[in-house]
């Protein structure tokens, strides 16, 4: 699980890929990413095109960001501007977090 959308791996994935070659690549989009980015919209799109719509978990680091209550109203809407069907925007919210979970209990 890598913080904050998956912090500089979606902006430096070419420079990832080229210094590290293609499996070394291949296994960053392996990474599950949260939505912690204060409304970024445009950074979630870029972790939603590198890391894939099914490794993406709503995350907010509340309390933290926004006082008093943290940044969930924020990040909520940032998801809501990325233009995704609501099955995408199902699976950010809840349905990837549950897919997680049942992985780990199978194991």
């Amino acid at each position: 699980m890598l913080h904050h959308a998956g912090a500089v791996v979606p902006y430096f994935s070419e420079r990832i890929r080229h210094i590290q070659g293609e499996k070394n690549y291949q296994d960053f989009k392996k990474f599950y990413v949260d939505t912690a980015l204060l409304g970024n919209s445009e950074a979630l799109q870029l972790a939603i095109n590198f890391f894939d719509i099914k490794h993406v978990l709503f995350g907010t680091d509340t309390p933290l960001g926004i006082p008093p209550i943290g940044p969930t109203k924020v990040i909520q809407e940032a998801i809501e501007k990325i233009n995704l069907t609501k099955i995408e925007r199902q699976q950010i919210f809840f349905n990837n977090w549950k897919s997680l979970l049942n992985q780990s209990s199978e194991e």
